[in-house]
């Protein structure tokens, strides 16, 4: 099977680290079960070897039951997203289970020869339960689990193999099936789980890379946005983007029957501004201008675009004509306190705008284009009139 996207070392890792997670996650939810299934064990020996030896071996077994709860909490404090202590964590677990089946295996070894028929096929029935529960964790590494189950019951097939009973013979035939059938599922079992691992953390992966990628994407619309629509010179909303958002705006007041005020702003002698002192400077003053016009416009709705050259334009969704002019106001106080020098200016030698100042009512049968002209012959009256001043238009 082909894999692409993450590297071996990765995907090693990352299964390791999900074996060691599941592994203690086992732990607990076994534990009291694993303890039962031992406690029978220790009452065939009892029954069978005999009550000293039943209490050595109990004894035994819970004080490794005590080192690997201990071991367990360790692990529960630690940092277990760590590389190098997933390693040694999944080895601490996996010795605490060897350990267990070998307290397992030393029955086998020693007690199951001596054990009535009855309490040989308990002990294969029991050991096989508990070798059952362990393959869903030690089988993502085949080899501990392959150890894990012939442990226990290698002992068991060969003694039941050499017993002249009939009786036995079928326990160890018993005992082999089981283990051949418990090393193929095993073996399956593996490459099932490595592979959905594996398909787990490739879709992690993925899906990270996809939101990396959406979110670069998302950035870049963000950017490609602000430069279609912004007005690279003194950033504000450009032209084109004006005529978008001003059918927009008109076809919204049209529908809900409310006015809209505008501004048309024009720099008063730019382009003797320019002769004087330079484009550098004239384009200096316009960003000046632009962001002037910015600060006093505070309500989220109200619109400023550059228009043209050096003249802006600012709609105001549901203002009337009062609240346009008290605007105009503002903007020519706050031009008046940038205190621009103009030697081009005959009037004051500072720069200074003009302003034309209207109001609309949209109708069905009104196109947009009304409205700019209304606000360009109320600044053209403006300029005529001796300019750095407002007129509000019919």
């Amino acid at each position: 099977m082909a894999r692409q996207g993450l590297d071996k070392a990765t995907v090693d890792r990352l299964v390791r680290r999900a074996q060691t997670e599941f592994a203690y996650a086992y732990f607990t939810r076994t534990a009291l079960m694993l303890l039962v299934n031992l406690v029978i064990i220790d009452a065939l020996i009892w029954a069978n070897i005999g009550a000293t030896e039943a209490k050595i071996w109990m004894g035994l077994v819970i004080i490794l039951l005590l080192i690997r709860t201990s071991i367990y909490l360790r692990y529960r404090r630690s940092a277990q997203d760590n590389p190098k202590l997933t390693v040694s964590w999944n080895r601490l677990f996996m010795s605490g289970a060897l350990s267990t089946t070998l307290l397992i295996g030393v029955v086998s070894v020693f007690a199951y020869p001596h054990f009535e028929v009855v309490h040989k096929t308990i002990f294969l029935f029991v050991t096989a339960g508990l070798t059952a529960g362990a393959l869903t964790v030690l089988a993502l590494h085949i080899s501990y689990y392959v150890t894990y189950i012939l442990i226990p019951l290698a002992p068991v097939i060969i003694y039941s193999f050499m017993d002249p009973s009939v009786e036995v013979q079928m326990i160890g035939i018993v005992a082999l099936v089981y283990v051949m059938t418990m090393t193929f599922h095993a073996r399956r079992f593996n490459r099932i789980l490595i592979d959905s691992l594996y398909y787990r953390f490739q879709s992690d992966a993925l899906a990270e890379q996809l939101r990396s990628t959406n979110k670069d994407l998302s950035s870049e619309n963000q950017e490609l946005h602000q430069i279609s629509t912004t007005d690279e010179l003194t950033e504000v909303y450009n032209r084109r983007y004006f005529n978008k958002r001003f059918e927009e705006i008109w076809a919204d007041h049209r529908r809900e029957n409310t006015i809209l005020a505008g501004l048309m702003i024009d720099v008063d002698y730019f382009k003797a501004y320019n002769d004087t002192y330079g484009h550098l400077k004239g384009d200096d003053v316009l960003r000046d201008i632009a962001q002037s016009i910015h600060q006093v416009i505070w309500r989220p709705r109200d619109f400023i675009a550059r228009f043209g050259g050096e003249e802006f334009i600012v709609l105001l969704p549901t203002t009337d004509i009062s609240g346009a002019n008290a605007l105009a106001e503002r903007i020519h106080s706050t031009i008046k306190e940038i205190n621009i020098e103009h030697d081009g200016n005959p009037d004051t030698a500072r720069i200074t705008v003009s302003i034309g100042v209207a109001t609309i009512m949209p109708r069905t049968t009104d196109s947009p284009d009304i409205f700019i002209n209304k606000l360009d012959k109320a600044l053209y009256v403006a300029k005529s009139q001796g300019r750095n001043r407002t007129f509000i238009g019919e």
